[in-house]
């Protein structure tokens, strides 16, 4: 079952995808809430907003994580790869669910 999670929680790794969601509008929660209620395979998805500061959650965030898509507008700067979603959060997340399928 996919899950949306958010600060202070932190998870065990699964074989879900491991998504964090840097500075998400309303908006992009919503389509993806949509999107995870149909998609092929299950994801955790970590919500981070730009007034999040607590640097010992972030790293273990990004430590974990499998992928990192950022809101282009976020005030956020990272020290890791992540993808800029703009307007294509979605298709972003069925790239990788793709991926999952296909292993």
């Amino acid at each position: 079952m996919s899950r949306f999670i958010t600060y202070p929680s932190k998870v065990n790794k699964e074989q879900d995808p491991f998504v964090i969601i840097v500075s998400p509008t309303k908006e992009d929660i919503e389509k993806t809430e949509r999107f995870l209620q149909t998609s092929s395979i299950d994801f955790d998805v970590f919500l981070v907003d730009d007034e999040q500061n607590d640097k010992e959650w972030l790293d273990y965030l990004f430590d974990h994580s499998d992928h990192v898509l950022i809101n282009s507008s976020s005030s956020i700067r990272l020290n890791v790869d992540a993808t800029n979603f703009d307007s294509n959060l979605i298709e972003n997340l069925e790239k990788i669910e793709q991926k999952n399928v296909d292993k």
